[in-house]
């Protein structure tokens, strides 16, 4: 019986224009966080956006590992899952604006 190849190994053989949106990056105007693993194994270095192509709008982040949902940090006895810090980090900057925005 044949089995088929793991899908991480379907994405990697498709070309990037296929399955990549990096075309799009540069006409986001909303306020966007990317959070990028190198060591994903769904992503290939050719996905890895120039930054000087990106908008104003896109806080590009890449870090040398994560994995694909990773980003695990500390101990394996008491874990840091480090998104849960990094993203509202990322939007208390825009509901303090909000805030300060309402009150004037």
């Amino acid at each position: 019986m044949m089995r088929s190849p793991p899908v991480f190994m379907v994405f990697r053989m498709l070309p990037t224009t296929t399955i990549s949106a990096l075309a799009l990056l540069p006409t986001i105007r909303t306020p966007t966080l990317i959070i990028h693993a190198q060591d994903d194994p769904f992503m290939t270095p050719e996905v890895i956006p120039d930054i000087s192509h990106l908008p104003d709008t896109i806080e590009y982040q890449l870090t040398a590992h994560g994995g694909h949902v990773g980003f695990v940090g500390g101990t394996l006895l008491k874990p840091e899952m480090w998104l849960e810090q990094r993203i509202p980090a990322w939007f208390t900057r825009f509901l303090s604006a909000d805030t300060t925005e309402a009150t004037t």
